[in-house]
């Protein structure tokens, strides 16, 4: 666990979804997707327990035989001398996961490939597993939750491509298939990948892990004591400033009195938020946003 650093968890910055006028947006998008209760938890994290856990989790099916629902599988851990396990079943239910039934979701090439044509409805491109581009979404509250769900799901510092994972998560509920990506599963597979994918690292690259407050709550709630590491700073927030860091926002500066910001949604549009300077006091002022998200993605058959 040497190359993976253990850094606070990105938080919802509800003043700056105020101020970019998408909050309504984004909570109805997360609570869509049955993500409401993994974003607002609340717990310490700690860069020890993390790795810990980390470094002797197992996932495994001791049943299966055949096509096994992933509810089946168990998370298996330690920490100090004491075992740990939940089935993938109880890992949704305390994160509050829709709990479905799909073992691999990726294993039907037919279902993958008409999936991945759907992609349009959210961004303006068909989908390129880790090569479609987070800036061709049209949706900037898609987009930001896109950064919550790549911080949490993945094991990644950069987030400006989308993943397979990534993709069935922001888009299972609203695309009908035989089957749905079952969140807790990838949960479990993400804990799983950190040591191999650290271990493929070459040089002095890093592995950047933002979860550890989900490990501490799966650590309780197995019953296991904490024992008395010293905990992480508070979570980074996502705002302003993160999100022009990530170009999610590039700041125009023509008029000196207040920050106009960018919003890019492909190579041909662009749309613009005004809002106060630094050191104003007036209210934000929009000047446009794409069409509203809910009618977007409820419109998808």
């Amino acid at each position: 666990m040497e190359k993976v650093n253990i850094e606070p968890c990105v938080k919802m910055d509800t003043q700056t979804l105020d101020l970019l006028k998408i909050r309504d947006d984004v909570t109805w998008y997360i609570r869509k997707l049955g993500l409401s209760k993994l974003f607002k938890l609340e717990c310490s994290e700690y860069s020890q327990l993390t790795k810990e856990f980390l470094s002797t989790v197992a996932l495994a099916f001791p049943n299966h035989n055949g096509d096994q629902p992933a509810g089946d599988g168990l998370l298996l851990f330690k920490i100090g001398d004491a075992n740990g396990r939940i089935s993938i079943s109880a890992l949704c239910q305390l994160f509050g996961l829709p709990n479905e039934t799909a073992h691999d979701f990726k294993e039907n090439s037919k279902r993958k490939q008409a999936a991945f044509a759907d992609w349009t409805h959210f961004a303006n491109e068909p989908f390129l597993p880790s090569r479609s581009k987070v800036s061709r979404i049209t949706h900037p509250a898609i987009r930001y939750v896109h950064r919550l769900i790549s911080t949490t799901f993945q094991c990644k510092q950069e987030a400006n491509k989308v993943t397979t994972d990534e993709f069935y998560i922001l888009t299972t509920p609203f695309i009908k298939h035989e089957y749905k990506a079952n969140l807790g599963l990838l949960l479990a597979k993400t804990f799983i990948n950190v040591r191999k994918l650290a271990k493929d690292l070459e040089g002095n690259k890093k592995l950047c892990v933002r979860f550890g407050r989900l490990i501490t709550a799966i650590v309780l709630h197995v019953g296991i004591d904490i024992p008395n590491y010293e905990p992480l700073p508070k979570p980074t927030p996502l705002d302003l400033h993160a999100l022009q860091h990530i170009h999610f926002l590039n700041r125009w500066t023509k008029d000196p009195t207040r920050f106009c910001y960018e919003f890019p949604i492909g190579p041909a549009n662009t749309s613009l938020v005004l809002l106060p300077h630094e050191t104003s006091q007036a209210y934000a002022q929009e000047l446009s946003l794409s069409s509203p998200m809910r009618k977007i993605l409820c419109s998808i058959k």
